[in-house]
């Protein structure tokens, strides 16, 4: 087993980043989408007043539009959190998210993108 890769349950592509929107509780987020797969993403976003409540394993929706203006959304389950706090942003959210609901525009980028 090749312990310096990520375990992931697709490959990935590099994109963007995509300028993207996170329903939480009633509160968006905005943030960038920085990698798609068939089956996951991996999102950042950040807030300046208070710590979001980004919980694992629940489903949120992400709608994001590329540089050309394609709109999509997914819902996701976010798997995993990564928060850091700074001085000038707040709170930093890296999110790596597993896709379970996608639009036929995210299917259209990601098949367009190749990623397996």
């Amino acid at each position: 087993m090749n312990m310096d890769r990520e375990k992931r349950c697709s490959e990935r592509e590099t994109v963007g980043p995509f300028e993207a929107v996170l329903e939480c509780d009633g509160v968006n987020y905005a943030g960038v989408v920085e990698n798609v797969g068939k089956h996951g993403l991996h999102m950042i976003t950040v807030s300046k007043n208070h710590m979001a409540s980004f919980i694992p394993e629940v489903v949120y929706k992400l709608e994001f539009k590329t540089p050309s203006d394609e709109k999509a959304w997914v819902k996701c389950e976010i798997r995993w959190v990564h928060i850091n706090k700074t001085p000038f942003h707040g709170f930093t959210y890296r999110m790596g998210m597993e896709i379970m609901e996608c639009s036929k525009s995210y299917q259209k980028i990601v098949e367009s993108i190749k990623v397996n």
